[in-house]
C-alpha cells in the first residue's frame, strides 16, 4: 500500500474499537481494541504496523506515550479526528453526563428546525445497512441497543475482512463496508451530547480530513507531522486555510432530459435521467483521480450537484479549472449548450470547518461563486470563441440531422421504429433506460469502444459507457477504469456503487408495463377511466431548510449555530437521497414494513383490493425530487405513501409538494412534465406549500384569464377530508350497479349533474335549487325499505352541510371528480 492509502484506510476504521467495545462490553480502550481485531485480518509487515498506529493511537494519551516517529500517519489521523469531532459533537443542553453505550442513533431531524416545531425523538434501530430488506425508518419507541446487537454488527463486517485481507481491500470497497455498517452506529454516546451523527460520517469526514492535510504537507514539504498537528504549532495551523470547499452543479437538465421523441419516451427518459448521474459521477472520479483523493471526500452528490472537500493547493485549483472547462467543452462538441458545468469554490481553515457560523459563510460562498459562474459561461476556456468560429465555418451540410438532439451526424439509426431518425448517442440513451431494469447490472468505464458503447467525458480522452450484467464484468478485462455498480456492494477494487431508483411494474409476461398498459391497468378490468397518472414531487424549500435549519433562536450567535456543521449537512443530504433512492423504491414496491409508525399500511382511495406492487413506473427519484408515472388511482394513492413516510423520515420537519395530472397514454410525455410541473408550482404557491395540486389548469375569467388549480389541498385535508371523509361517505351510501341493501341507487348521469352544479354554485345561485331537484330525484319511492329512507335523509342533510361551506364544498367536489374517473367504463 502506498502512503497515502494506509493514511485513509486507518482514517476509515481508527473507530471501529467503538463497535468492539460495545459488543463485547469489555473495560478496555476502544483505540487499543480497534487495533486488536483488526490485526487478526491484517499481513504483519510494516505497512500493517502503521495503518494499526492510526487505530491505536488516535487519543491524546496513548498517543503520548507511544512515542512514534514526528512522520507518523497516527498524528495527522488524531488531528483530523479532532477536526471530525469539533464539527459535529454539540452538548445536548439539561442532559446528564457520562456515556451510555446503550444509547442509539438519534435522527438528523432531530436537531433540525429545532425552535420552530415539535421535537419528536425519533430514534434508528442498531442494524447492518442492508437496502435490500425493509428501509430503516427513525422511530419513537425502540429497544435500546445491546451488545448482542453490536455484535451481530461487527460479525457481518468480520465476514468482509475474512474474505479478503484488508490490505488489499481498495479503498471504495473499504468505505462502502463501513457505510453498511456504521450507518446506525452513533459516533458517541455521551448523554450530554446529541447523538445524531452515524460513526459512519464521523469516519468519513475525518478520512477526508486527513487526505487533505497530508496533500497539503506533501506540497509545503512538510514531514514533521508532530509539530503541526500534536503539539503546540497544531493550534497555529489550525488557522491557516489548507482546505478547499468545491462545489458543482450542472444546470440544463431538464431541457436535457425532455429532449425525447414519443416513441418509446418512457425508456428514453430513464436513459437520460441515468446518464446525467453517471455523468457527474464520472467526472467525479476523474477528479478525485487527479488530484490524489478518494470517494471519502465527496461530502454530497446527487441531482446534478456535488461538493467536496479537497486540499487548498495549486494543484487542486488549477485540476478543477482545467477539468471543468475541458468537461464544457465536451458537454458542448457532444451534446449542445444546454448543459454547463459551473463550478464554486471557498477556501477554509480547521477552525473555520468546527465554528458553526463560518460553516454557513462557508456554503454561502460556494453557492454564490456556483451562481456568478453561471453567469460568465466557457470564461475558463482560452480557445472558446476560436473553437465556435471553426464550428461555424466547417459544418458540413452533408450530414444528417438526428431528430431527438438535433445534432448534425454522419449516419442515423432505427430508433424504435423502421424509420431512421436518431444518432447513435440518442440511441443508445435510449437502450440505457431499457437496460437499467436489470437487477444485477453495472456500469463499466472503459477506454475502449465497442458495439453498445455510450460516449462519456474522460479527462484526456473519450470514454465509454457499458450497461452490462454482472457475468459479463470479464469480456472487459484489463480495460477498465472504473465500475459503477446499481444499488449492490460488489467485490470489486474498481467499483464504486450509485443508488439508483429504478422500480416499475411488470405485466404478466414479466415485462415493465408500457404507458398504455398502465393506463388500462387503472381501478378494475372493466371500470375506470383509462388514464396514466403523472405525478411529480420535491421538497419544499430545501434551500432555505439548508441555510437555517440547523440554526436555532438563540440570543447568542455560538448558541444560534450550534447544530449548523458540516457533518451535519452532510447527513442531511445523503438521508434526503436515500429517501428519494431508496425508500422510494421499496414504497412503490409495497414495502412499508420499516415505516412501523405509519398508521396504515398502503393507502386505498375505492377500497379495491390490489397488490401490494403499485403499478408505477418510476422515471426519476434522486436528490430531492420525483418523477413517476402509473395506473392514475395508484399514482395517487402512493403519492399519500410517500407523504406519510416522508413525514415520518423527517420527524414532519421536512414537507414535500405536488402535482399530479391525468393524460391519454399518447400525449407527449414532455408535456406531461410540464403540466405536473407547473401543478407543483401551484402547490407551493400556497402558504405553508405542503400541498398536492391535482387535475390540471384551468382558466379563471374573473382573473383577467389566469391559468389556476381548483384542486389544491394539504396532504391532510385531501387525505382526511377529500378521501377519507367525503370518498369514503360517497361510496358507504351511494350504490352505481343497481339497487344494493342500504345504499341509494344512482347512476353516473346524477353523479355528473351533482359534481357540474356544485362547481358552478359560486357563479349562479340559482344553481343551489338545482342542486336540491337533482337530490329530491334519489329520493327512494315510498314504498321502499325505511333504511333506505333514512340513508336518502342523511345523504341530503350532509350534502346540504357541506355544499354551505366553501371549503367542504370544494372538497366534496374533488371527490366526486375522482368518483367520476372510477366509474367511467374503460372503452369511454
Amino acid at each position: 500500500m502506498k502512503e497515502k492509502e494506509i493514511l485513509i484506510k486507518g482514517a476509515l476504521l481508527h473507530d471501529i474499537g467503538k463497535v468492539c467495545y460495545r459488543a463485547m462490553n469489555k473495560r478496555i480502550n476502544h483505540s487499543k481494541l480497534g487495533g486488536d481485531f483488526l490485526e487478526q485480518y491484517l499481513k504483519s509487515n510494516e505497512e500493517t504496523e502503521r495503518l494499526l498506529n492510526c487505530v491505536r493511537y488516535h487519543h491524546k494519551d496513548y498517543l503520548q506515550k507511544a512515542k512514534l516517529d514526528k512522520n507518523d500517519l497516527a498524528y495527522i489521523v488524531y488531528e483530523a479526528d479532532n477536526i471530525a469531532s469539533g464539527m459535529d459533537r454539540r452538548e445536548n443542553e439539561g442532559e446528564e453526563k457520562g456515556f451510555d453505550p446503550k444509547l442509539n442513533l438519534d435522527s438528523i431531524f432531530s436537531v433540525f428546525y429545532s425552535d420552530k416545531k415539535i421535537q419528536v425523538a425519533n430514534k434508528y434501530p442498531l442494524i447492518y445497512k442492508d437496502i435490500n430488506k425493509a428501509f430503516n425508518y427513525p422511530r419513537k419507541d425502540i429497544s435500546l441497543a445491546t451488545n448482542s446487537n453490536y455484535e451481530a454488527l461487527l460479525n457481518k463486517i468480520k465476514s468482509h475482512f475474512i474474505t479478503k485481507d484488508i490490505n488489499q481491500i481498495s479503498i471504495n470497497q473499504l468505505l462502502q463496508i463501513i457505510e453498511e455498517g456504521f450507518s446506525y452506529v452513533p459516533s458517541s454516546t455521551n448523554r450530554a451530547e446529541v447523538c445524531d451523527i452515524s460513526l459512519y460520517v464521523h469516519s468519513k469526514i475525518t478520512s477526508a480530513v486527513a487526505s487533505c492535510m497530508k496533500l497539503y504537507f506533501d506540497e509545503q514539504q512538510i514531514q514533521d507531522y508532530k509539530k503541526y498537528c500534536f503539539n503546540s504549532g497544531s493550534k497555529i495551523f489550525r488557522n491557516e486555510k489548507i482546505y478547499l470547499l468545491v462545489s458543482g452543479d450542472i444546470s440544463g437538465i431538464q431541457d436535457f432530459i425532455y429532449t425525447i421523441p414519443s416513441k418509446g419516451a418512457l425508456k428514453t427518459l430513464r436513459g437520460r435521467s441515468l446518464y446525467i448521474d453517471l455523468l457527474l459521477e464520472e467526472f467525479i472520479d476523474e477528479y478525485l483521480e487527479q488530484i490524489g483523493l478518494s470517494r471519502a471526500n465527496v461530502l454530497y452528490s446527487g441531482g446534478g450537484h456535488f461538493y467536496i472537500l479537497a486540499p487548498n493547493i495549486e494543484d487542486t485549483k488549477k485540476a478543477i479549472d482545467k477539468l471543468q472547462a475541458k468537461m464544457n467543452r465536451w458537454l458542448m462538441e457532444n451534446i449542445g449548450i444546454n448543459l454547463y458545468l459551473a463550478i464554486g469554490m471557498a477556501e477554509c481553515s480547521a477552525n473555520n470547518l468546527m465554528k458553526s457560523e463560518a460553516q454557513g459563510n462557508l456554503f454561502a460562498i460556494v453557492n454564490k461563486k456556483l451562481k456568478d459562474d453561471k453567469t460568465i459561461r466557457y470564461s475558463k476556456d482560452e480557445d472558446f470563441l476560436e473553437y465556435i468560429f471553426n464550428v461555424e465555418k466547417e459544418k458540413d451540410t452533408a450530414k444528417k440531422e438526428c431528430n431527438i438532439c438535433h445534432n448534425l451526424v454522419d449516419k442515423l439509426w432505427k430508433y424504435n421504429s423502421d424509420e431512421e431518425i436518431a444518432c447513435e448517442f440518442c440511441l443508445n440513451l435510449y437502450k440505457l433506460g431499457q437496460d437499467i431494469l436489470t437487477q444485477d447490472l453495472v456500469f463499466v468505464i472503459s477506454e475502449e469502444k465497442i458495439d453498445g458503447g455510450i460516449k462519456i467525458f474522460g479527462k484526456d480522452k473519450d470514454l465509454y459507457m457499458y450497461a452490462v450484467n454482472i457475468e459479463d464484468i470479464d469480456m472487459f478485462k484489463g480495460k477498465i477504469l472504473r465500475i459503477y455498480s446499481k444499488n449492490n456492494l460488489l467485490e470489486n477494487d474498481l467499483a464504486i456503487r450509485l443508488y439508483l431508483a429504478d422500480y416499475s411494474a411488470k405485466n404478466e409476461n414479466d415485462e415493465v408495463m408500457t404507458f398504455d398498459d398502465l393506463a388500462k391497468s387503472s381501478c378494475k378490468i372493466d371500470k375506470g377511466i383509462k388514464r396514466l397518472g403523472v405525478l411529480r414531487l420535491d421538497v419544499d424549500d430545501l434551500g432555505i431548510a439548508f441555510s437555517s435549519g440547523f440554526v436555532s433562536d438563540k440570543d447568542k450567535i455560538e448558541d444560534n449555530l450550534r447544530y449548523a456543521t458540516l457533518s451535519r449537512y452532510a447527513d442531511l443530504s445523503k438521508d434526503i437521497s436515500m429517501f428519494f433512492k431508496v425508500a422510494i423504491n421499496k414504497i412503490c414496491a409495497g414495502d412499508l414494513t420499516g415505516g412501523v409508525d405509519f398508521e396504515e399500511k398502503a393507502f386505498n382511495i375505492f377500497g379495491i383490493a390490489k397488490a401490494p406492487k403499485r403499478k408505477v413506473n418510476i422515471i426519476y427519484a434522486g436528490g430531492d425530487d420525483l418523477f413517476l408515472v402509473g395506473a392514475w388511482d395508484e399514482v395517487l394513492e402512493v403519492a399519500i405513501d410517500i407523504n406519510r413516510a416522508f413525514k415520518q423520515f423527517t420527524n414532519g420537519k421536512l414537507t414535500l409538494s405536488a402535482g399530479m395530472a391525468m393524460f391519454s397514454p399518447t400525449y407527449p410525455i414532455s408535456k406531461m412534465a410540464e403540466i405536473a410541473g407547473l401543478l407543483v408550482q401551484m402547490s407551493k404557491s400556497k402558504k405553508d406549500k405542503n400541498s398536492i395540486a391535482l387535475f390540471g389548469m384551468e382558466t379563471n375569467l374573473k382573473a383577467n384569464g389566469q391559468l389556476e388549480c381548483k384542486h389544491i389541498y394539504t396532504w391532510e385535508d385531501f387525505e382526511m377530508k377529500v378521501c377519507k371523509e367525503k370518498m369514503n361517505y360517497l361510496l358507504a351510501r351511494l350504490s352505481f350497479d343497481g339497487d344494493k341493501f342500504n345504499k341509494l341507487s344512482v347512476g353516473k348521469s346524477l353523479i355528473y349533474r351533482l359534481m357540474d352544479l356544485i362547481q358552478l354554485a359560486d357563479e349562479d345561485k340559482l344553481n343551489i335549487a338545482r342542486f336540491a331537484y337533482v337530490l329530491a330525484r334519489m329520493q327512494p319511492k315510498q314504498d321502499k325499505d325505511e333504511q333506505k329512507r333514512k340513508v336518502y335523509e342523511d345523504f341530503v342533510s350532509k350534502m346540504y352541510q357541506w355544499i354551505n361551506n366553501n371549503e367542504d364544498k370544494k372538497q366534496l367536489a374533488t371527490a366526486l371528480n375522482l368518483l367520476v374517473y372510477y366509474l367511467r367504463d374503460k372503452k369511454e
